[in-house]
């Protein structure tokens, strides 16, 4: 079992296929500035393309693609484009939890990455970024080999607690199975 099964949710599921085919401006956010050209040719190489080509240049390139996820997500704020960086990113790891660490390194010139821009994403307004940063950082967390740092365990922690507490049944799902599988770290018992 993928370790990103760890939160499932049909609903979930059915939003991923129908933004997985929306078409993303990204020529328009390299106008802006936005995104840089590096990182448009990047993009283009995965953006629309089948599923097996994406998974292949994975295999040569994930870190490269994970951290171009994470970047991104960092410095986008449009509903849309979260929604589509949070929909590679799981596809990234879906059954292939041996691409857990190349999401979960730190770097030393980004040290908000990786946890910042997904704990930000769990706050917008959208509920599917919401759920789906949700499901993310379930699965890097629960994955982790060590110790789990407060600064990210604590704001997650009352995100879930807020979704719980919530009117929506697919937030109070994805939270109920994202706290079942963080509650077995030690971190989390203590923090809750």
């Amino acid at each position: 079992m993928s370790t990103l099964a760890l939160v499932s949710n049909a609903w979930l599921d059915s939003s991923t296929e129908k933004i997985r085919s929306k078409p993303v401006p990204w020529e328009g956010y390299q106008r802006a500035n936005l995104v840089t050209s590096d990182e448009l040719n990047l993009i283009k190489r995965v953006d629309r393309q089948p599923q097996t080509k994406v998974q292949s240049i994975l295999v040569t390139d994930g870190q490269t693609y994970a951290t171009l996820y994470l970047k991104l997500l960092k410095k986008l704020v449009r509903v849309d484009t979260m929604q589509y960086l949070l929909v590679m990113i799981g596809d990234a790891l879906l059954d292939h939890d041996e691409r857990i660490p190349l999401f979960t390194k730190r770097l030393d010139s980004e040290p908000e990455l990786p946890y910042g821009p997904l704990l930000r994403a769990c706050t917008t307004p959208d509920e599917f970024v919401q759920l789906k940063a949700a499901q993310i950082l379930t699965t890097l967390l629960s994955s982790e080999p060590g110790p789990l740092p407060n600064q990210h365990v604590q704001p997650f922690l009352n995100t879930l607690a807020s979704l719980i507490q919530g009117s929506s049944p697919q937030a109070r799902d994805v939270a109920v199975q994202s706290l079942e599988a963080l509650l077995t770290r030690t971190e989390c018992r203590k923090a809750a």
